[in-house]
């Protein structure tokens, strides 16, 4: 499922969201690595992050846990078969999504390779 939305509220720079309940284990872990994918990658984002409380609006957004990474309103890993509601999310044995699956969904939404 992809809740693609044009760029916000700059148009030059690629928009990536953090969706989150209040009180996330892996919030600070997954902005820095999102703030360092993108500093790596010397690409310019508008940073939203939004908190998710309420049940209604888990669903509105197709929210699939927490943290959740979107990358131009695409799930920085797939999320497919996730149930949507207020949830922790854990990526693997991490409670937040990797550096390097930020990094490739970054680079890919801005049409740019990856560095070796």
């Amino acid at each position: 499922m992809s809740f693609r939305t044009e760029s916000w509220p700059d148009h030059e720079a690629c928009t990536v969201e953090v969706l989150l309940v209040p009180g996330c284990p892996g919030a600070q872990l997954t902005l820095s690595r999102v703030q360092a994918a993108a500093e790596s990658l010397g690409v310019d984002t508008n940073l939203r992050v939004v908190t998710i409380e309420a049940e209604s609006r888990a669903q509105e957004l197709g929210f699939v846990g927490s943290p959740t990474v979107r990358v131009e309103g695409r799930d920085v890993e797939d999320a497919s078969e996730r149930p949507v509601g207020l949830s922790c999310r854990l990526y693997g044995r991490e409670r937040a999504p990797s550096g390097d699956s930020i990094r490739r969904a970054i680079a890919s939404a801005v049409g740019r390779p990856l560095p070796v």
